[in-house]
């Protein structure tokens, strides 16, 4: 019996999982109050730009975010779905790019050896750190 979806099977169960992501991202992004951090771009995007930018500068985080959202909330809105808007868009284009950044390393010769090399090592530094904080305890 031939194959009637042609193309490997991965495609249609990424397919699958990139629906159910997007449907459980949008689904109720905007039953929980804005977080601080979403307040604060609020916040300066009310301001002229000049305190925006003091705001930015005086702020620890990198201003990409900040100067990102002080652009387009005018655009969007002040809602809590015009907020997060941003964030699920960026979500929502990162889950392709990292689907075929993990296809090129897992399927490349030189990845396979790249993972066989790094993941034991990242196991072992967190078994050691988690051995370190409950001995602190």
């Amino acid at each position: 019996m031939a194959n009637k979806y042609r193309g490997p099977w991965w495609i249609w169960v990424a397919a699958v999982l990139f629906i159910v992501a997007v449907v459980e991202r949008v689904y109720g992004i905007d039953r929980q109050s804005l977080w601080s951090d979403e307040l604060y771009a609020v916040i300066a995007s009310y301001k002229p730009f000049a305190g925006a930018w003091k705001m930015m500068v005086d702020d620890s985080h990198p201003p990409g975010y900040l100067s990102f959202m002080y652009a387009t909330l005018p655009i969007t809105g002040y809602s809590d779905f015009g907020v997060r808007l941003h964030a699920l868009i960026f979500g929502v284009l990162w889950m392709p790019l990292v689907f075929v950044l993990t296809l090129s390393l897992v399927f490349s010769a030189a990845g396979t050896d790249r993972i066989g090399q790094l993941l034991p090592v990242r196991i072992t530094r967190f078994i050691t750190a988690k051995k370190r904080e409950l001995t602190a305890c």
